[in-house]
């Protein structure tokens, strides 16, 4: 029911994620939330130390670097895309930044390779999200081998979840032992670290147990072997509903697609409604979708993070009522176009294991509605 060590199972589906990643190292966790929690530990961010991640991203990107007492830097995003703003980022790097987040949404991204290097130039490692991307390519690289450290979510809804589960890769062995360390103690900490000064702490470790669950393991991994099949079936619906939706640009346009870029298992299917339409009118489009039973939703699954108290206030309920003594005094950020970008999406359903018709029939029911709106 649990694996101890570097072995079974767990050792096999890690091997393959190297594989896959053309990764020196992987490792299995128990959450995408611990994924990120591990790729941070690994940098050593200390108190203090700035981390830029994504306004327009799930929460968990953030979250975790309170428990290290970083100070967490929002950047805004492309209105277009929701892909984090590369300008954004480069105003808001300071000697103090140790590292940024990219979240490759909805399979999409931006240049990697620039980004990357940029981000190297100053000495800043990147951290990958592919959490809504496994699989995506950019210029005909994959998507999780441009940073420093690639995290993913193997949990909730997504294409190879497990129920919950996660993994980091990285070619750094430092930072793949650190993450044993942080996560696993005993049999597999004496066999995966190899370091001196940190085999001095193997039998105890630094004390959490972030281990992906042995059944996780096995529900996931067996999607993974056939991760091309179940990205072909989803790219197969999301066409189906992008040609519906091109029909009717001037209301609402399917996401976009280039040559030099593919989504890969492409989790969430935004697509932008035009800004001539009023937010009112808006807002009754999206009722009559539902009222005629089709699922769909207004914005984000998740709230944007740069409106969000707990990143913004120093009484943010760590050390009870009393401020928070690792937080500057409370500030905001400027995200207007993260706030644009959400105003303007619709999030449609992750179709993948549904039969082809029940997408047939969604998108005969949406063409209805968009004839007559």
């Amino acid at each position: 029911m649990s694996y101890y060590g570097d072995e079974g199972l767990q050792h096999t589906y890690e091997e393959a994620l190297k594989q896959y990643f053309e990764a020196k190292y992987a490792i299995l966790v128990n959450s995408g939330t611990n994924a990120l929690f591990s790729a941070y530990f690994a940098l050593g961010i200390m108190p203090g130390d700035e981390v830029i991640v994504p306004a327009f991203s799930f929460f968990a990107i953030a979250s975790p670097l309170l428990l290290l007492h970083a100070k967490i830097v929002m950047a805004d995003c492309s209105a277009d895309t929701g892909l984090i703003s590369v300008q954004d980022v480069l105003m808001k790097t300071t000697e103090k930044t140790k590292a940024v987040v990219v979240n490759h949404v909805a399979g999409d991204s931006v240049d990697m390779a620039s980004f990357v290097d940029q981000m190297h130039k100053r000495k800043i490692a990147v951290i990958e999200d592919l959490s809504l991307a496994f699989g995506g390519m950019d210029n005909g690289r994959k998507l999780g081998t441009f940073g420093d450290l690639t995290c993913c979510s193997l949990g909730s809804t997504k294409m190879l979840s497990g129920g919950q589960g996660g993994f980091v890769t990285t070619n750094n062995r430092e930072y793949f032992e650190r993450i044993v360390m942080l996560g696993c103690f005993g049999k597999r900490a004496h066999q995966n670290v190899l370091n001196p000064f940190y085999r001095q702490f193997v039998n105890v470790s630094y004390g959490l147990n972030i281990r992906m669950q042995s059944l996780a393991i096995a529900v996931s991994y067996s999607r993974f072997q056939k991760v091309d099949t179940l990205i072909g079936m989803r790219h197969e619906r999301y066409a189906k509903l992008s040609q519906c939706l091109s029909a009717f640009n001037k209301i609402v346009s399917p996401p976009r697609e280039m040559p030099t870029k593919f989504r890969g298992s492409w989790h969430g299917y935004y697509a932008l409604l035009s800004e001539e339409i009023p937010v009112d009118k808006r807002d009754r489009l999206v009722e009559s979708m539902k009222t005629a039973g089709l699922c769909v939703t207004r914005g984000a699954h998740y709230p944007l993070l740069h409106k969000e108290k707990l990143y913004n206030s120093k009484k943010d309920g760590f050390y009870r009522t009393k401020d928070n003594p690792f937080k500057e005094e409370a500030q905001s950020y400027e995200c207007n176009n993260a706030e644009r970008f959400n105003s303007r999406i619709l999030s449609f359903p992750l179709f993948l294991d549904e039969d082809m018709a029940v997408v047939e029939t969604y998108c005969d029911m949406l063409n209805e509605i968009l004839v007559h709106f």
